[in-house]
């Protein structure tokens, strides 16, 4: 494969570009962004996994599904239709202005560079099976180069075939960059191949960088901000004790719209709304990894809440990264004032020689 002839290189990105995620669409945005730092013309190709890009449509999709879902499905929407527009309006209206795309033609000139990545795009349960436009093998996906970084395909269970099929593809990717410990030992240990170990994108960016796009502040009061991608048995209970503590209003924002949700649950902030409400929380209690990574650039003090499964280990292992292993809690019990604060200089310290290193590994593909 040919090497890059300069900095002003055509670069593609594949991804999970237009999940209406914020920790998809933000990371998307966090790789264009520190690509374009490095001089290149960046754009994302615009491919959609079928299966992936059902969760994401407004109107309910009659093909793959039974009749008395679909039936449901509308019920639902008709149920919530306000909510659900006004979410769905501010992530299209965020990616039509902030994700560049390439249109899908097979004409397309050859891109210099793809970025396969981030996000779960070697998930087989993601993409209905194992995917070949997220090795870079689709007919939209011509590059002299393909580099990877911080892929993941989440939970290690791949079936025999899946995984032939993986092992076959991931040779053709020149510079291998994944997300998890986990799966560099994995395609060590299968191939000859050598791989890095990445930060999520969201972590390339500093404060000031994600400040810049979050949308201005309208409000004054100080909150605790709830942010769950999954239900925890103890966050109203861990989060009631510390707004008392604090003296505190509650915010809580969704990860999802639903007709189920209580009224006054945040539902349809956008990803720059996003950014805002992690920005001036006073406290974070969160579920999700992107609510842990946006509480620590932020330096709000905040909790991970444990589940003692799968679901801990993307903010388990960020935190024992930065020696912040004590913000992941279970409960209340031992909850105290004095645990409700904290210093980030020791885990910022850490956090720029990680970026460091990531921003090295970027370098490294573009030379």
């Amino acid at each position: 494969m040919a090497k890059l002839k300069t900095k002003s290189s055509n670069c593609g990105i594949i991804t999970f570009h237009k999940a209406h995620n914020y920790g998809a669409v933000l990371q998307a945005y966090a790789l264009m962004t520190t690509l374009k730092k490095n001089g290149l013309q960046v754009s994302f190709i615009d491919y959609e996994n079928e299966v992936l890009s059902r969760g994401y449509s407004f109107y309910p999709i009659l093909k793959g599904t039974s009749t008395i879902n679909y039936i449901k499905e509308w019920i639902h929407l008709i149920l919530d239709l306000k909510r659900k527009y006004k979410r769905f309006k501010a992530f299209s209206d965020f990616i039509n202005k902030y994700i560049a795309c390439t249109p899908l033609n097979k004409d397309t000139k050859c891109f210099d560079i793809i970025f396969l990545g981030s996000d779960q795009i070697w998930n087989a349960n993601y993409t209905n099976g194992v995917d070949p436009n997220y090795y870079g093998q689709g007919p939209y996906c011509k590059a002299h180069k393909l580099v990877s970084y911080a892929a993941s395909m989440g939970k290690l269970c791949l079936g025999k075939y899946e995984e032939q099929a993986f092992l076959s593809l991931i040779n053709n990717i020149q510079q291998i960059g994944v997300r998890e410990n986990y799966l560099k030992t994995y395609i060590e240990e299968k191939t000859d191949l050598k791989c890095d170990v990445n930060l999520d994108p969201t972590l390339l960016l500093t404060k000031s960088d994600w400040d810049k796009l979050a949308a201005p502040n309208d409000t004054q009061e100080r909150y605790l901000l709830i942010y769950e991608m999954h239900t925890h048995r103890s966050t109203n209970i861990i989060a009631n004790k510390i707004a008392k503590i604090l003296n505190l209003k509650i915010k809580k924002l969704a990860c999802r719209t639903n007709y189920k949700i209580e009224k006054d649950v945040i539902t349809n902030a956008g990803p720059q709304n996003f950014l805002t409400l992690f920005k001036n929380a006073a406290f974070v209690v969160t579920t999700s990894f992107h609510g842990t990574v946006f509480s620590i650039i932020n330096q709000v003090p905040f909790f991970t809440l444990e589940f003692g499964n799968e679901i801990d280990l993307r903010s388990r292992s960020l935190l024992e990264m930065l020696n912040l292993n004590e913000r992941m809690i279970s409960d209340d019990a031992n909850l105290n004032y004095e645990k409700l604060f904290l210093e980030f200089d020791e885990a910022h310290s850490i956090l720029e020689s990680k970026r460091q290193d990531s921003l090295s590994f970027i370098e490294r593909a573009l030379s």
